[in-house]
């Protein structure tokens, strides 16, 4: 018998079983078009093990054995041949364990670690295959048929890199599952869902609230609206309404109606940053308590079971993080595209489930502008190759369909929102541009007011100007850990609830997801985007009289080059009375997008390879970083469970490295360089730095790069 695998009680899986059941389960993973062809993958995949020298490894032998490149020859030599299928099938199979390769040149040689290169290589005899299984050549209509929906070269060539990595989803996360339940029996998988009773639970919630106000009859006019649009089939649909419109709840509402009507799989909540999913995974775990078991997946959170009661739930949920197989999922835009344009399994193991999804992009302007083109190639071909639909959810909504007719290759992209007139009844500030002041001057003017937010672009100024202030304040920034951010909001909502005179100094990251509600507020010149996000918190919730939100520039900056935004921004300033108009957004995302048209596109794997036996996987996975990685991570211990952790981690438990992110104050690299050579960090070979000097740390400015001075 020729053997798969041998778990810790000696069984042993035959290797016959483990193809059939990775081939299987690999079929059942993918869309319908393709199905026979993920079975065929997985016949292939583990073929080289029918090697003389795997079945000695695997009875102990002390050898090294490349199986993988051995099916990916096999898949062109035996099956597919060189074709179009066949690469496919090769790519995938020589990566399911270590990542899919960089497909190389014609030129390369058995050493090289391309796909080009490990087809060249000479093995053992694993020919024993054909004893037990008989793989079979597919049609490649299916694939052609969905090639055929782009126009050019490059975009059929996109398109065919994305079939690569969501056929290698259907097949490691197939051989994954088949492995854990033969090494690992009693694994409990899969999230319950119920989305018609999710859906008559998000009815009742809607149908509670009596519009009396004029405010409460315009947020049911544009729901409404929403809703009557949402019944025209597309593939993109674009929800742009204002802040305090009840954005979130309209948008569960639409995608819970089309998983039912159109008999969906999941739905996939993506949010752009890890500080604001708590309040929307807060609002899906109450509404759908008993129905809805939601995943949340980020990567400053997991799952802790401190309750026997909770050990299934708990489990099956950190299971469902691994390959999204649950009916809910709140996510991260860095999660879901890295996860499309990543070539390991870990990763990939997500791609086939986001497939027969309705997929919800909160906040969808914050996609980054120089991936923009990569972003939105991949919800286009999620949405006209796997039959998912998405929704882009915004309060300032550029021009996407503009941008999916230059990207998207096709997407059929639709308005939920067509009347805008109702618009003017959500301001609930007025705008006034300050100009230059200094610091002096704007603490004075901030402190005059019952409640104020002061909201800078750099965490040094928001420091100072914290420093400057008297009287009842608070500062904010990722110089704070987590934690003690946390702790701060709390304290900040409790004090302007409790009608205490408060000022607020803050970075960007307040200006989403942070429910605070402010008398007035004060912006420094950024983009517009983050102006009128600022404004959100402003009045928030429209009962209050005379409120202002305030532009400015400190004097100490205005010297200095601005960036695109703010160059925009000040022009728009002056042509347009009211920034918050439709007309005014419109203007401003024009104008940004003109300036970046080619840093757009650039991040593109068709822009690395002319055919499809070329493409770099790898290279292309390791270069594509969402978040800019110039800021360090600092572990700060602020509480005896930060402490706990920290041991935990110095004795070489690195489980421990997530949920430490909580305990992180980032700096970027001058800083990061000061502390290292000061000995106030140290990362005892961990890879993650701890401040060992607890001088250098407060829970109202952050850290610092010096320590406290002492006089003796």
């Amino acid at each position: 018998m020729y053997i798969g695998h041998t778990n810790e009680i000696g069984e042993e899986q035959p290797l016959c079983k483990h193809l059939q059941n990775t081939a299987a389960l690999a079929s059942d993973n993918c869309i319908d078009e393709f199905k026979e062809f993920c079975f065929q993958i997985g016949l292939l995949h583990d073929i080289g093990k029918y090697g003389d020298d795997f079945q000695r490894r695997i009875n102990g032998a002390n050898i090294s054995v490349d199986h993988s490149t051995r099916g990916a020859k096999a898949a062109i030599d035996d099956v597919f041949g060189r074709s179009a299928l066949g690469y496919i099938a090769a790519y995938c199979i020589a990566g399911h364990h270590g990542g899919i390769p960089d497909g190389g040149t014609a030129s390369d040689i058995s050493d090289d670690i391309t796909l080009s290169g490990r087809l060249r290589r000479e093995s053992a005899d694993y020919s024993a295959y054909k004893t037990e299984i008989s793989p079979k050549k597919v049609s490649p209509d299916a694939l052609n048929t969905a090639l055929d929906k782009f126009t050019t070269n490059k975009d059929k060539l996109e398109a065919y890199a994305f079939m690569v990595r969501y056929f290698a989803s259907c097949l490691t996360d197939a051989d994954f599952i088949d492995t854990e339940r033969f090494m690992r029996t009693g694994a409990e998988r899969g999230a319950k869902v119920d989305f018609k009773e999710c859906l008559d639970r998000v009815n009742k919630r809607l149908s509670s609230f009596t519009p009396t106000t004029l405010l409460q009859k315009s947020r049911a006019e544009i729901q409404a609206q929403a809703y009557a649009n949402a019944n025209t089939d597309a593939d993109i649909y674009l929800m742009n309404m204002p802040t305090g419109s009840g954005k979130t709840l309209c948008s569960i509402k639409i995608a819970l109606e089309k998983a039912v009507i159109k008999g969906k799989k999941h739905i996939i909540y993506v949010i752009p940053y890890n500080s604001i999913i708590d309040q929307t995974v807060a609002v899906l775990e109450d509404m759908f308590d008993g129905c809805a078991d939601v995943v949340r997946h980020q990567s400053t959170f997991t799952y802790d079971i401190s309750d026997e009661s909770e050990l299934t739930t708990q489990n099956v949920k950190r299971l469902a993080c691994e390959n999204w197989d649950a009916g809910i999922i709140v996510t991260t835009a860095v999660q879901f595209f890295e996860s499309i344009y990543s070539n390991r399994s870990s990763k990939l193991r997500k791609l086939h489930n986001m497939a027969d999804s309705i997929i919800v992009f909160d906040e969808a302007h914050l996609m980054p502008v120089s991936y923009m083109a990569p972003c939105i190639k991949a919800v286009s071909n999620i949405t006209t190759l796997l039959h998912s639909k998405a929704i882009f959810l915004t309060a300032t909504m550029p021009d996407f369909k503009a941008l999916v007719d230059k990207y998207g290759s096709g997407a059929r992209v639709h308005e939920l929102i067509t009347d805008k007139q109702s618009f003017v009844n959500f301001k609930k500030c007025e705008f006034q541009n300050l100009g230059v002041i200094s610091a002096e001057q704007l603490c004075e003017s901030s402190q005059k007011n019952r409640s104020s937010l002061i909201v800078v672009n750099r965490k040094a100024d928001a420091v100072q100007l914290y420093e400057m202030l008297h009287g009842c304040k608070y500062h904010l920034s990722t110089y704070i850990t987590g934690y003690d951010r946390m702790q701060t909001i709390s304290s900040i909502k409790a004090a302007i609830e409790s009608g205490e005179q408060v000022c607020v100094v803050s970075t960007s990251l307040i200006e989403a997801g942070v429910d605070l509600d402010f008398d007035a507020v004060y912006r420094e010149t950024a983009g517009l985007d983050n102006i009128l996000q600022t404004a959100g918190r402003c009045n928030r919730e429209g009962k209050k009289e005379n409120c202002v939100a305030y532009v400015f520039t400190l004097d100490t900056n205005a010297q200095k080059n601005s960036d695109e935004k703010q160059s925009i921004t000040k022009q728009l300033l002056k042509e347009f009375e009211d920034i918050t108009s439709p007309q005014c957004i419109e203007s401003y995302y024009t104008r940004l997008y003109s300036h970046k048209d080619e840093e757009m596109s650039q991040k593109l794997i068709s822009n690395e390879a002319s055919k499809p036996t070329g493409l770099p996987f790898r290279t292309y996975a390791e270069e594509f970083n969402i978040i800019d990685s110039a800021s360090y991570g600092v572990v700060v211990s602020t509480s005896d469970e930060s402490t706990e952790l920290i041991n935990r981690l110095h004795g070489g438990d690195k489980s421990v490295r997530r949920k430490l992110q909580l305990y992180s104050a980032s700096v970027n690299i001058s800083e990061f360089k000061s502390l290292l050579q000061q000995g106030a960090i140290k990362d005892f070979g961990t890879g993650l730095y701890v401040l060992e000097n607890i001088d250098y740390y407060s829970s109202e400015t952050g850290i610092s790069t010096t320590g406290k001075d002492y006089i003796i």
